[in-house]
């Protein structure tokens, strides 16, 4: 995958960090059947190239106005991300039609990369650090020449995730933390912004 060009770039004034607020996992809705989970771990062939990633969390991510972040390559590895979040294995819960409940395994990153190739909804749902989002809209060639976006909402908090040509980037944001609200218009501008630069880096 090699280097990442420098976040710099992404745009020319810096911003200020904020503080990391947690992603709520809605594990008292019953949506995770299990508490037996497996978080995916940061994988690279080399630290200067996954601190460079990491470097484009923090700085256009977090600072752009999302609430935790993360980069995941389109082969299911998990390239950087932030404190406060990550994409998890587990068993969950769901119904069907008819209301029957069945408990199925969960891979958050196979669901979301499958998602973003195909169109097709996980069976399981959207589903990020063991919480469940409502898909809001998903776009396939939009037009926009991002060849994947996706809208989700839980409650007042949300993710947009944006593909770039070999990976996805995932912003959240909380309306309802009382010491950093964060919102879904700054989180979807950045989500967006880096999808393109990176996009036309050829990543």
């Amino acid at each position: 995958r090699g280097q990442p060009p420098p976040p710099s770039a992404v745009t020319a004034s810096a911003r200020t960090l904020r503080p990391q607020s947690r992603v709520r996992a809605d594990t008292a809705m019953g949506c995770i059947a299990s508490s037996e989970t497996i978080e995916l771990e940061v994988k690279d062939s080399g630290q200067s190239s996954a601190a460079g990633w990491r470097a484009y969390v923090d700085t256009q991510l977090l600072a752009g106005g999302c609430s935790a972040g993360m980069i995941v390559g389109l082969k299911e590895e998990l390239w950087a991300k932030s404190d406060n979040i990550g994409l998890k294995e587990y068993k969950a819960t769901v119904s069907d039609e008819s209301g029957k409940s069945s408990v199925i395994d969960v891979k958050e990153v196979h669901d979301i990369v499958a998602f973003s190739k195909t169109g097709t909804r996980p069976a399981a749902g959207l589903r990020v650090n063991g919480v469940k989002y409502v898909v809001v809209r998903a776009e396939k060639d939009g037009g926009d020449g991002i060849p994947f976006v996706c809208y989700a909402r839980h409650d007042r908090s949300g993710v947009c995730i944006a593909s770039a040509k070999t990976c996805l980037i995932i912003g959240a944001y909380d309306e309802m933390d009382l010491s950093n609200p964060t919102f879904a218009g700054a989180c979807n501008n950045a989500v967006e912004r880096l999808a393109r630069y990176l996009l036309d880096q050829g990543y």
